[in-house]
Order: structure tokens, then C-alpha cells, then sequence
């Protein structure tokens, strides 16, 4: 077989029940030019026997001879890519017919890209209140505060793992992918396409679903990390406070919005991550999510109309009419609250 343009590269852990629509969505891509490599970790219902009943000689399996985890499969599939790009694909999800085609395009028209990643199906958009149209260092900026990118939608360069030697790291398991992302912020530029091109199913037998204590404290660990690596100076309070807000959980008093505040403003006066992504992203981003918090906070009838407007993080030139009226309604009817 000639030297495949993409991988997909596609672990597989007793996923039978989904398994053969998710291989059909991957074999009927109208860009065919593919390398189809899939990793069975040690399966122990039919899986492997449905990856077996396929004679497309563009499948490329490789079996581990037990269950060795999800991060240990990625990156093995990571070694054994042939592609110009590698695709990650999930064995429970579906990949819409022109996926590949549409990432293919775009990466061969911006060479710069080393990661890209798409919207799936019926998710709530992160940028709510600010142009979806974000650059490569807004996107890193809004890393910080979500995990914007939907892992089984991402497209790597090849060439960039390779060179930058880019791997999952298995001291933060099921957040692994997360890690990745903030660890790669210096190292290359990001894009998102503003389009569904993958239907993302939701299920109780979901890795996020299992161990989604394990993650928080990963994503937690990821965050001190990040931090420390640009010498960023926080307390342990600072970082609970960021991690109630990359979780929304906030606590409804004057303290907490206070306290978060002052963090966002740490956040956005940072001369290291000014360096790292413009002081016009992280303060443009910083600003927005700010904004997303009040309007959250209003929402619950708690009043943060004055406290978003006296702030210095306060910048409403990127906000549209529509988000800002409806702040302000969400304000006013804010009765019977406690004001902050």
C-alpha cells in the first residue's frame, strides 16, 4: 500500500456495540486516502472479531495481548502512524462522511496548524458571548479555562509529533489529552473548523463517566504544571478557585466572586503568558470569561450588574448587542438576591 496521506488512529476496549457503525463512518469517507489503524487493548467481548470481519486492506490492526490502557494504545498508535496527518477516532463515536476531507483541506492551506480539532454534534458551543472565529492564541487562552478541544475530532501533523516528540502522558490518566493540549501551547498553532463534523455519543460506560474523580485531580495536576512551567506565581486557593471555575463550580457569595476576580486579573496581567499568547488574547479572553461568569451569576438571580461594569476586565467592545441586553434583562430581574 502506498504511503497513506492520514491515519485514523482508533483504540478499541469492548466496544462491540458500537464498534461496526464506527468503523463504517471511518471506511466511507469520501477521502479514502487513508491509513485505518486500529489498536484492540486486550478486548474480551466480540470487538475483535467485528474488526476481523472487515477485509478493507486499508485496516491495520494491531493487538495488544491485554488490556494496557488507553494512554499506552495512543501512543503506540502515535509510533506506527504513517500518515502525513493522524486523525484520532473514538469506538464509540461516529465521524460524519466528510470529516477527513474538510481537516485534510484546511490543514494543507494553513502549514502553520500543527493541531485541529471540530465541533460534534449538539454540543454547546464554548464561545457563547465572543466571535467563534477565535486565532490560534485565543484558542490557547481559552485552554486555560476549558478543554475546548473534542479529542476524538482532533487532526495532528505528523511531521510535529515526530519532531517535537509529542506522546501522552500517563501520570495524568483520563486527562491525558487535556495535558497534551496545555503542554503544546508554546510548541505550535491550534484551530478549531466551526462545524459538526462528529456525532459524540454519550454514555454511563464513558471513561468521563468512570472516573471523572480521577480526571479532576489530573486536570487539577495539569493546571499547577502549566502554571508553574511560566513561573506564574499562585497559592493553593488560587488554583481551587481555578478549578472551580474550569468546573463552574462556583460558591454564591461576595468572597468567592471576589476572590475570582482578582484571579482573572492575575491571570490577564501575567507578563509570562502575555509573552506566550499576545496581551491582546489573554485579555480579550479573560475579559470574555468574565463576562460569561456575571452573566451565569445573574442568571441565578444573583445581582453582579455593577461588579461587571467597575471591573478593569471589563471590555465590551467584543461582546455583541444581543449578549449584553440580555445581561442586563438577567440583572434587572435579578430580584430578591444577594448583591455582589
Amino acid at each position: 500500500m502506498d504511503s497513506p496521506l492520514v491515519t485514523i488512529l482508533m483504540p478499541v476496549y469492548n466496544a462491540d456495540f458500537f464498534l461496526k457503525r464506527a468503523m463504517d463512518s471511518i471506511l466511507e469517507q469520501t477521502y479514502s486516502n487513508i491509513e485505518f489503524l486500529i489498536i484492540n487493548d486486550g478486548s474480551t467481548d466480540n470487538s475483535l472479531s467485528i474488526i476481523k470481519s472487515y477485509s478493507d486492506n486499508r485496516i491495520v490492526l494491531i493487538e495488544n495481548e491485554k488490556n494496557l490502557g488507553l494512554i499506552y494504545s495512543l501512543n503506540i498508535g502515535l509510533q506506527k502512524a504513517r500518515g502525513k496527518y493522524v486523525a484520532r477516532m473514538d469506538a464509540d463515536d461516529v465521524s460524519y462522511k466528510n470529516r477527513i476531507q474538510k481537516q485534510l483541506v484546511f490543514m494543507e492551506n494553513h502549514s502553520d496548524v500543527g493541531i485541529l480539532g471540530t465541533f460534534i454534534q449538539k454540543e454547546k458551543k464554548f464561545e457563547l458571548y465572543a466571535n467563534p472565529k477565535l486565532t490560534s492564541n485565543e484558542l490557547k487562552a481559552r485552554l486555560i479555562f476549558n478543554n475546548i478541544f473534542n479529542h476524538p475530532t482532533i487532526l495532528f501533523r505528523n511531521s510535529f509529533l515526530k519532531e517535537q516528540n509529542i506522546s501522552y502522558n500517563a501520570e495524568f490518566k483520563h486527562a491525558e489529552d487535556y495535558n497534551l493540549w496545555l503542554n503544546t501551547i508554546p510548541k505550535t498553532d491550534f484551530a478549531i473548523l466551526n462545524e459538526s463534523l462528529l456525532y459524540y455519543e454519550n454514555h454511563q460506560s464513558q471513561v468521563s463517566e468512570i472516573f471523572n474523580a480521577e480526571q479532576k485531580i489530573n486536570v487539577n495536576k495539569s493546571h499547577r504544571q502549566f502554571f508553574t512551567s511560566l513561573n506564574l506565581n499562585f497559592s493553593g486557593a488560587e488554583l481551587e478557585i481555578h478549578r472551580r471555575l474550569f468546573y463552574q463550580d462556583y460558591l454564591y457569595n461576595k468572597t468567592f466572586i471576589a476572590e475570582l476576580e482578582n484571579w482573572l486579573l492575575k491571570i490577564s496581567e501575567s507578563t509570562s503568558l502575555q509573552s506566550l499568547l499576545t496581551k491582546e488574547a489573554l485579555q480579550k479572553t479573560t475579559s470574555v470569561v468574565w463576562f460569561e461568569v456575571c452573566t451565569h451569576f445573574a442568571s441565578k438571580k444573583i445581582k453582579t450588574h455593577q461588579r461587571f461594569y467597575k471591573s478593569p476586565l471589563c471590555n465590551t467592545k467584543q461582546l455583541s448587542f444581543k449578549s449584553i441586553l440580555l445581561f442586563n434583562l438577567k440583572s434587572i430581574f435579578a430580584f430578591n438576591s444577594l448583591p455582589l
